[in-house]
């Protein structure tokens, strides 16, 4: 999928993997542009790190894991972002939409047949003295459940189509409002717990043009604990919904 990736930017076709910056890492055009435009739209000042799978690709291949339909960051959530409908707008612009939650926020293409990437940022959260994380279970949906799914997606199917910036916001602040009900407080989730000592590890700027992206500078012990001791070998079947390391299976 990494090479496959395609993003219309600026009139511009991205789509060739390339080395960037002293990182070493071979990411390719369109989601380099997600990581630029995540860094400057979004967080602005707020900091992140790649996490999950995206942060096990980077460390394991020294890319993007190919197979891998997302761009998994995290943040605390007392530094989350604040948008504003001109970042709202910018991204539409661009051919994307971001729709939030209380556990995140996620950036996608408006044209749900484009094969690039997603960019899920995930907030970290306080709860009864842990520190925990929430991600949508899309697997394990009820039918109405995947009535209001359809229904977000008929609804940035418009936006796409439309081309008056008022009525185009109008739209998406309806999407956005119904998916940040329905996630934040109806979809089935998958909690899971940060180990405190995360939160001891030395990270750097992902890379050199990337102001607010961080990675861990030592993740092995994260990744063990995520992935288990043989996280260096590839698992294209891997489930996170059931045998990510930090699942909490007892949900207060």
């Amino acid at each position: 999928m990494a090479t496959a990736n395609k993003l219309m930017i600026e009139g511009e076709l991205a789509s060739d993997e390339k080395d960037f910056g002293n990182s070493g890492f071979r990411i390719n055009d369109s989601d380099m542009t997600l990581l630029r435009l995540t860094d400057n739209i979004i967080l602005k000042n707020s900091k992140a790190w790649v996490d999950q799978g995206t942060l096990l690709g980077l460390v394991r291949d020294g890319k993007l894991i190919e197979w891998d339909n997302d761009i998994d960051l995290s943040c605390m959530q007392h530094d989350r972002p604040r948008l504003r409908l001109t970042d709202v707008k910018k991204l539409m612009d661009k051919g994307l939409v971001v729709l939030t939650s209380r556990f995140g926020i996620n950036l996608k293409s408006l044209n749900s047949d484009e094969d690039i990437k997603k960019v899920d940022l995930t907030f970290i959260y306080g709860k009864n003295g842990r520190y925990l994380k929430s991600y949508s279970d899309f697997e394990h949906q009820n039918f109405l459940a995947k009535v209001i799914e359809k229904t977000i997606k008929e609804v940035l199917g418009l936006v796409q189509r439309s081309r008056r910036n008022g009525l185009r916001l109008g739209l998406w602040m309806l999407a956005n409002s119904i998916s940040w009900f329905y996630r934040s407080y109806f979809m089935k989730t998958i909690d899971m717990e940060c180990p405190e000592w995360q939160f001891d590890l030395d990270k750097t700027k992902l890379m050199e043009e990337i102001e607010n992206i961080q990675i861990y500078t030592s993740p092995e012990q994260y990744l063990i604990h995520k992935y288990g001791k043989d996280w260096r070998v590839p698992k294209k079947d891997w489930d996170y919904t059931t045998q990510d390391g930090g699942i909490l299976h007892e949900k207060n």
